[in-house]
């Protein structure tokens, strides 16, 4: 892609993150959005300091760290919950969006609200797909959203 002139590019997958700096070392022209990074200076900016996050496994330790990195505490699903998040981000990729799934992820959003979370961010490209904004009382964050913000903002500049 740099080769064909792109100026910015964004990796819309949160776990995919994992492997960032990689990838952003390989780039010579290129600017590598961070979405995890831009996840969190986007939930500091609009005045929030405990942040709920729903993702995969993986992702947890990179929100864990950019969070850290910008003095934001991070409210995260139990365990129990957390394997839970993982079968409905597998039946999402699987092409299952239904009311069932949407009230599950919605309740776990919940448990979170319930356990001091401001608002609520889904770290996980797929789960925007089932639930959105105006069907939960909270601040709800789309990581892939603020990332396409943030593109958009870089392109402009």
């Amino acid at each position: 892609m740099e080769k064909c002139g792109v100026q910015i590019m964004g990796i819309a997958c949160n776990s995919a993150h994992f492997y960032f700096e990689y990838i952003k070392k390989a780039l010579k022209k290129c600017l590598l959005l961070d979405m995890v990074n831009e996840v969190a200076l986007k939930v500091r900016k609009d005045g929030h300091k405990k942040i709920g996050v729903l993702s995969s496994i993986m992702s947890r330790s990179l929100y864990a760290k950019h969070f850290e990195a910008n003095e934001l505490n991070l409210v995260l699903p139990k365990t129990n919950v957390q394997k839970d998040i993982e079968r409905i981000i597998a039946a999402v990729l699987g092409g299952i969006k239904n009311g069932k799934i949407t009230r599950e992820l919605n309740d776990h959003a919940d448990q979170l609200i319930a356990m001091g979370a401001e608002c609520v961010v889904l770290g996980c490209t797929d789960l925007p797909l089932i639930l959105k904004s105006e069907q939960v009382k909270y601040p709800l964050y789309s990581s892939t959203a603020i990332l396409a913000d943030a593109m958009v903002r870089e392109a402009k500049e």
